[in-house]
């Protein structure tokens, strides 16, 4: 079976290579509204270089970040399934416009969730499904008594619809980081009032993935 990637016929296909350093994938990146180069950590796993991203990002834009990353992400992976099966060319400018058409209406979806006051904030979860080259968006309101507990029902919620949707590998990503460093740690985050919510996301990790 022929390994060359699709997008550029240049090198071996990888996830690092598909997704950050063929050619294709760095114009777009480029391109992006983050200006981000290419060739970040050859070497590295995704979640190596997400993690290196992020800590890079101004905490405010990682939401926004985030969210482009998974319209890039699942363009990539759509224009290289149709390159495998129908043949062709790929067409970076089209690709582009349809990546950043998405995330301008995940923006305006991110705008209308709008946060009235601390205990009744708005969550909204993506869900990016590569095996059936799917994205989907969810939004409720929630009865939280900080930012932190929003973030974690977050996590919570993506790992439950994901279970619901039979994923059988999740990867979460958040800009929640003091949440994300202690759930990585497999520990609650340290804020004692958050111990119960945090231990069910624990649990929920141990039986699920």
């Amino acid at each position: 079976m022929d390994k060359t990637c699709s997008m550029c016929g240049e090198a071996i296909e990888s996830n690092t290579h598909l997704f950050w350093d063929c050619p294709c994938a760095r114009a777009l990146w480029f391109s992006s509204p983050f200006s981000i180069r290419g060739g970040i950590g050859s070497d590295w796993a995704n979640k190596e270089i997400l993690e290196w991203l992020l800590d890079r990002i101004p905490t405010e834009h990682c939401a926004a970040f985030l969210s482009f990353m998974g319209f890039l992400f699942d363009g990539i992976w759509k224009a290289r399934n149709e390159l495998i099966f129908k043949g062709g060319v790929v067409n970076i400018q089209q690709l582009r416009n349809a990546i950043m058409r998405r995330y301008s209406e995940s923006l305006l979806v991110m705008e209308m969730v709008v946060i009235s006051d601390a205990t009744n904030p708005g969550l909204a979860v993506g869900l990016l499904d590569r095996a059936r080259n799917t994205t989907e968006w969810f939004a409720k309101q929630v009865v939280a008594t900080s930012a932190t507990e929003a973030e974690l029902l977050a996590i919570q919620w993506a790992m439950q619809l994901a279970a619901q949707r039979g994923f059988k590998v999740y990867a979460g990503a958040s800009d929640a980081k003091v949440v994300i460093d202690a759930l990585k740690k497999r520990r609650c985050p340290p804020i004692w009032q958050l111990k119960p919510l945090a231990l069910e996301v624990l649990n929920l990790c141990k039986r699920q993935y």
